[in-house]
């Protein structure tokens, strides 16, 4: 285990004004504790929240937000997925600072050692309400995997400041959504884009042991459905797991259930169970419940056909947003090689760098409907 090195939030800020405390909503702590948040340009590590614990799974952020009321929201699920993930992770060192987000999360400097994921978390102006038919919320994206057992150190999510601010008129909204985005940026984007070995792709039903454990718990047969987005993407499918909340599309009243952590456990990740939402087996329709005659496969239970998708326009939509954003990646990823072959960052290799991801997943409305869609080059 490296040793954690400390950071101070005030040697990071790009713009010096007044703090706001936000309260931390960790589960299972004994006394609220206090978080100070300094809107736009900061660091935050595990030592800043107060909680130094180097054999718990932790999350460092480095965050530019402009509204800071987005602020809680952001902490809130930190401290969610901190009492989902509970086991230690290798660290990932920096000690040449060879790893700095390829300048994306701009004048933040990454953390010296990695312990255990770090994101980008950014505010942004994007296209405010829409275009009166579509409308962007942001993306998240896996950044860099470790080179032993594969889980992924780093993330990105980036949000729209206007629609972020309209969900926190709704109460809980935004905080479901981010826990949401998190939730894909930390690992569960991993298992849909990268893991192949836990859902079979001709039938897109989920194959991981742990998974199909929590299936049969519910008193179902068969195998949890899921559901391809144009191959790019899959999720729990919405037409079974009613209220769920990693499906393909954001239900603000969606649950995060024991299925969805059993995911995270066939990835590798150590985790507790007791954090899940209280999931109504009743909402799962390809399915009986263990109390009647007999569970049914999913292939023998007829589905809802007529579910909202997004039309082929709202996804060529999120296609011209999410391949600007690729090539503004691929562009600061170039001009960080180009430091580097300048001798600014003496001693790094280029082969060091992390590579920035060739896709991302792209969170637009249509009708009222908020989808995700992801984007390759």
């Amino acid at each position: 285990m490296m040793i954690k090195t400390s950071l101070c939030i005030g040697c990071f800020l790009l713009n010096l004004i007044d703090s706001i405390t936000v309260v931390s909503a960790q589960r299972g702590a004994k006394a609220p504790k206090t978080t100070k948040l300094v809107p736009y340009s900061y660091l935050m590590t595990d030592e800043d929240y107060g909680e130094v614990d180097p054999t718990k799974f932790n999350i460092d952020l480095a965050l530019q937000v402009m509204n800071p009321s987005v602020s809680k929201g952001i902490a809130q699920g930190r401290d969610r997925w901190m009492s989902i993930i509970v086991g230690d992770l290798p660290d990932v060192p920096n000690p040449d600072w060879s790893f700095d987000d390829g300048g994306y999360c701009t004048g933040i400097p990454y953390p010296l050692n990695i312990d255990d994921t770090h994101l980008c978390v950014r505010e942004g102006v994007f296209d405010d309400a829409g275009d009166g038919e579509f409308n962007i919320y942001g993306y998240y994206q896996t950044g860099s995997f470790r080179e032993t057992g594969g889980l992924a150190y780093e993330g990105y999510i980036e949000f729209d400041t206007y629609d972020a601010a309209q969900l926190l008129r709704k109460p809980g909204q935004w905080e479901t959504l981010f826990l949401r985005m998190m939730g894909f940026a930390i690992g569960f984007d991993q298992l849909l884009y990268f893991d192949l070995t836990h859902f079979d792709d001709v039938t897109t039903y989920y194959t991981g042991a742990n998974g199909l454990k929590v299936w049969q718990e519910w008193g179902c047969s068969g195998n949890p459905p899921m559901f391809a987005v144009d191959s790019q993407g899959y999720y729990w499918d919405s037409k079974c797991l009613v209220n769920e909340l990693f499906t393909e599309k954001f239900n603000p009243k969606g649950k995060l259930s024991k299925l969805t952590i059993a995911a995270f456990e066939d990835m590798g990740y150590t985790v507790d169970y007791n954090a899940a939402d209280k999931y109504n087996v009743e909402d799962i329709l390809c399915c009986k419940n263990a109390g009647g005659s007999g569970a049914v496969s999913v292939a023998e239970q007829e589905l809802p056909s007529q579910e909202p998708v997004l039309s082929e326009a709202g996804k060529a939509y999120a296609t011209t947003y999410g391949i600007k954003v690729l090539d503004e990646q691929r562009e600061k990823l170039a001009s960080r090689r180009r430091l580097q072959q300048d001798n600014m960052f003496t001693g790094v290799d280029e082969e060091t760098t992390p590579r920035t991801s060739n896709s991302i997943t792209v969170i637009i409305e249509e009708n009222g409907i908020i989808f995700d869609f992801t984007v390759s080059e």
